[in-house]
């Protein structure tokens, strides 16, 4: 992923950008501070200057090593300049999809024209419900997808994902691994962290920064009809760390 412009899978940088580091998930060595995008740093410094938090720029630095130095002063720069619309933003978020046909799709020039007006900082990839089936992209597309939103923000975009049973919960052509409830079944740790493992490398690669999962709701009422499958009473404990 490239720190500076916020793009993963297919396209690694935005037009323009030129910076030479960006991280692949196919280096597992590469260090935390080659993962963690520009829109993590931007929400600590927008968060960090709404509290008048002294130096946060220079302590991140430190933390994550003197290399980055640089690109956070920028960082931190850029959110000076934001106006108080823009901070609101940032901690704003709405849904897109991953089949929009094209991008002079009308329902695609909503979220387009949404992200632009109201400065939204983040989007949740959703899956449209068409009967009793989710629609969804394929990777490359969502990818494209999510890419050209990110060309389309002023500033980068946190993507989130419900992905509880993987990637396969937004992208269609994946490994559909089971419901939380089946992993606490198991009761198997080195599972559940591969489970975990594959599912950050997958949203990795097309663009997606935070996925919503494990699922920890305790099953207390087998009669509540609004249950998502959630892991067993017995093993939140020690499932859920296992897939963070």
């Amino acid at each position: 992923m490239c720190l500076s412009c916020g793009y993963s899978g297919l396209h690694w940088h935005k037009e323009g950008c030129n910076r030479p580091n960006h991280y692949s998930h196919r280096n597992d060595s590469a260090r935390l501070a080659d993962v963690v995008p520009v829109w993590f740093v931007l929400a600590v410094l927008v968060l960090a200057s709404s509290f008048r938090a002294p130096s946060v720029a220079a302590r991140y630095s430190a933390h994550f090593g003197e290399r980055d130095g640089s690109e956070i002063q920028s960082i931190a720069q850029m959110v000076t300049q934001l106006s108080l619309e823009d901070k609101i933003g940032q901690i704003l978020q709405i849904r897109v999809y991953g089949d929009y046909p094209d991008f002079n799709d009308p329902a695609y020039r909503v979220v387009r024209d949404q992200i632009a007006k109201y400065h939204v900082g983040s989007v949740d990839l959703g899956a449209r419900m068409v009967g009793p089936n989710l629609v969804k992209g394929s990777p490359a597309r969502v990818a494209e997808i999510l890419n050209q939103l990110q060309r389309d923000s002023r500033l980068p975009l946190l993507v989130a994902a419900d992905l509880e049973r993987g990637l396969a919960s937004r992208v269609s052509g994946v490994p559909q691994f089971p419901f939380p409830m089946a992993f606490g079944a198991a009761n198997d740790v080195a599972s559940v962290e591969r489970f975990g493992e594959v599912t950050g490398e997958e949203g990795r690669a097309i663009g997606i920064h935070w996925a919503f999962a494990p699922v920890a709701d305790v099953n207390s009422n087998p009669e509540n009809p609004f249950s998502e499958r959630p892991v067993r009473n017995n093993s939140v404990s020690r499932v859920c760390p296992a897939t963070v």
